[in-house]
């Protein structure tokens, strides 16, 4: 089982249910958010919860939407 992992960012994209976001760190990082109830949208501040499942994508299980700075 892989483990717990976390991103937090800004959404650049969005496909479908692929996602790329750009982390505070200034990594980019694909996300699959099919499983989320909630979709993200570009320009969201986010942090996803997941799995690395393949080790390149996070296969997020939840999110949650930050305020956007004023």
């Amino acid at each position: 089982l892989a483990p717990q992992a976390r991103v937090a960012g800004t959404v650049t994209a969005l496909t479908g249910t692929a996602t790329t976001v750009v982390a505070v760190d200034g990594r980019t990082v694909d996300v699959d958010v099919a499983a989320l109830g909630q979709q993200p949208a570009v320009g969201d501040v986010v942090v996803l919860t997941g799995t690395f499942a393949d080790g390149t994508t996070l296969v997020a299980d939840g999110v949650r939407v930050l305020p956007r700075a004023s």
